[in-house]
């Protein structure tokens, strides 16, 4: 992508408290992810020489703004409208195979690519997972790092989550106790599934029958 909407004030709001050499290390982040569409390889000194930046800073950025996932770091909004744009991108080349749109068709299914009003430079960890309605029984460090796993998990496979769905997946999680939520969080990352199923019988590895035949079909 060779562009993106950039909200100065909720810029300035999110990274107040930067320093003037984490701001640029942050904002080249960013750029850098949008640039490449891509998670940002776990290089940080790699990274690092490529933004003009310094190992500690860009390892400090990465950790409070980005998730760690098994391709490299990502921003979870940033990855959410690349895939957002990719998918128009598609839809374009689906199109020119048809021979493109009849010239009547005011109102298309493909509109001009808008990218969305909100922020998009906030920290994403901070904006997109809001922790408050978590139940007492999952608000343990263990859980939170798991759920931004699976968060993160899932922007990856274009299967982004809202916050309502979150909220009514943590009350049905919330009888399961910490560890065997982190343990099912787990399991479907490890197993490519959508949905979180609590693990039973102690067989915490075992495929959910609802998933024998689908390895990404069902969601919450």
């Amino acid at each position: 992508m060779n562009y993106y909407q950039f909200h100065i004030g909720d810029y300035r709001s999110a990274t107040a408290h930067l320093s003037l050499e984490e701001d640029a290390t942050y904002k080249r982040l960013i750029d850098y992810q949008y640039d490449k569409e891509a998670p940002i390889p776990n290089d940080p000194a790699v990274i690092a020489r490529r933004l003009r930046s310094t190992e500690a800073l860009v390892r400090s950025i990465l950790q409070e703004f980005f998730v760690l996932s098994e391709d490299g770091w990502l921003n979870c909004r940033v990855m959410e409208e690349i895939g957002s744009h990719q998918e128009f991108i598609d839809k374009q080349k689906f199109n020119g195979r048809k021979g493109g749109r009849k010239t009547h068709a005011i109102a298309d299914a493909n509109p001009p690519l808008t990218l969305p009003s909100t922020n998009t430079q906030l920290p994403v960890l901070n904006k997109a997972i809001n922790f408050e309605m978590l139940p007492e029984t999952l608000k343990t460090d263990a859980f939170q790092d798991a759920w931004k796993r699976f968060v993160a998990y899932r922007i990856e496979r274009k299967k982004p989550i809202h916050q309502s769905s979150m909220e009514a997946k943590w009350k049905q999680m919330e009888a399961w106790g910490s560890d065997c939520a982190v343990t099912a969080i787990e399991n479907t990352i490890a197993n490519g599934w959508q949905g979180i199923f609590s693990p039973s019988d102690g067989e915490t590895s075992k495929k959910p029958k609802s998933q024998e035949n689908s390895k990404f079909k069902n969601s919450f």
